[in-house]
């Protein structure tokens, strides 16, 4: 039965892009035994040139046996800026052996400061002395920028919503506007069994997420003002404890890039040694250099090995290649690998993905 909601947290467009970032933590914090009265997070930031922040949301997700009273006293820190001394939390939803409490922060008068806005990446800090232990599980930044000759529309969703084996789950975004020719959703899910199994379908792209762990996930969406997100939790064939996945952000976005294109061909894709390698050539199609390109490998939605290549010129290809351990994908794998590759321009991220047969 699937229980808890999302709620419409933002939405807006216009010219500029939408920052979407999420960081999974399992810091326990407390005065006795295994914790400890500190945690910290890196949370990955983005540097762009000639720009303003328009909006600024930080996510703080925890988790806290019954007995830990709420509000409760701890001490916040988001880029050496204090933003607060008291757990308020605006959702919490019952799981089996504890409660999550979630916590939304209007963070853009930090960065009414220069030298909060420079960072590339933010730490966030989190003090909490107490006898009752809580487990820090999720920090998620959601920012708008305004820049010139880019465009974004976006519908943000946060909140807690469980699901359990064989629900389904239907949710209606509407954005605001569409400016540009690729829409994108984001998803974080916690899933804490290794046999749960999601899938997640956009009817553009489907994808399965397997547990355990907190998952972020990225699919490619219809260009459309209404779109249809089916969340189905397969029923596995025998009980399995805990079983309760919980869904804390969706956010789609609709964007309009001046990134160059660029093209991958998978030239090869064979086993040695127990690794999987994967010849690749990638071709810079537009006008422009192209500057700080990634490829990366992924499975499930998440990162197993990445590569740094050197800047393209337009018209120039490179040739890569990139391997992985067998033994780093799960047993349960499709036999599919996908291979993402990300670059950027005047501090502006693309990417692209494609599927490779393995």
């Amino acid at each position: 039965m699937v229980e808890g909601a999302l709620t419409k947290i933002y939405e807006d467009s216009g010219e500029g892009l939408v920052f979407f970032s999420s960081s999974m933590t399992t810091s326990i914090l407390g005065s006795s035994g295994y914790a400890s009265k500190r945690a910290v997070v890196r949370v990955p930031g983005i540097k762009l040139r000639d720009c303003r922040v328009k909006s600024s949301l930080l996510s703080i997700g925890v988790t806290a046996p019954p007995t830990v009273r709420v509000p409760f006293r701890w001490k916040l820190e988001f880029g050496n800026f204090t933003i607060s001394r008291e757990m308020k939390p605006q959702f919490s939803i019952l799981l089996e052996d504890s409660i999550y409490y979630k916590v939304i922060y209007d963070t853009k008068p930090l960065f009414s400061t220069r030298r909060f806005e420079a960072l590339e990446d933010y730490t966030l800090q989190v003090f909490y002395d107490s006898a009752h232990p809580i487990t820090l599980r999720e920090a998620t930044v959601v920012n708008t920028y305004t820049k010139s000759k880019l465009g974004y529309s976006t519908t943000y969703m946060s909140g807690l919503l469980v699901l359990e084996p064989g629900d389904t789950y239907e949710l209606k975004l509407n954005l605001p506007d569409i400016v540009g020719d690729e829409t994108i959703l984001y998803a974080t899910l916690l899933i804490p069994s290794p046999r749960a199994l999601l899938t997640l379908n956009t009817n553009i792209e489907k994808i399965e997420v397997e547990g355990p762990g907190f998952k972020v996930v990225e699919l490619q969406a219809p260009n459309s003002k209404s779109l249809n997100v089916i969340i189905e939790y397969s029923k596995p064939e025998i009980k399995i404890y805990p079983k309760k996945v919980l869904l804390t952000n969706l956010i789609v976005v609709n964007r309009r890039l001046p990134a160059p294109p660029l093209s991958i061909h998978v030239d090869d894709v064979k086993t040695i040694n127990n690794k999987v390698v994967i010849d690749l050539t990638i071709t810079n199609d537009g006008s422009e250099r192209v500057e700080d390109i990634i490829v990366s490998l992924r499975q499930a939605m998440v990162n197993i090995k990445e590569i740094k290549l050197d800047p393209l010129d337009p018209g120039r290809s490179a040739r890569s290649t990139i391997d992985v351990d067998m033994s780093k994908l799960p047993s349960k794998t499709t036999r599919k690998i996908t291979v993402n590759i990300k670059w950027s321009k005047e501090g502006v991220m693309a990417s692209k993905s494609i599927d490779v047969k393995i």
